[in-house]
């Protein structure tokens, strides 16, 4: 019997080959289908302190019933720093074509 981690794994790699990708790629920039205590250190470092993984932990804790604790606010920090930078060139953007 699997588990819903191995479930959930074996969902996304379906959904990867749909789009061309493999497990293999898609494990090397984010822990959404490989956890990070398989993959190499270089790429654990880097997988650690980008923006996927943050809302990834937050997702799984918050579907499990479990308390997010801090990396909720990781998540929201990231989520609102990406946000703000977008609209303000969205904005530029809109103001420069309407003109």
């Amino acid at each position: 019997m699997l588990t819903s981690t191995e479930i959930g794994i074996k969902i996304a790699e379906e959904r990867l080959e749909e789009f061309g990708l493999t497990e293999a790629a898609a494990r090397r920039v984010s822990n959404g289908i490989s956890l990070l205590f398989i993959m190499p250190a270089a790429v654990r470092v880097f997988a650690e302190h980008q923006p996927v993984t943050s809302i990834v932990e937050t997702l799984r804790a918050l579907l499990a019933g479990q308390p997010a604790g801090s990396e909720i606010w990781t998540t929201l920090a990231w989520c609102l720093g990406l946000l703000a930078p977008a609209y303000g060139l969205a904005m530029r953007t809109h103001k420069r074509q309407g003109s």
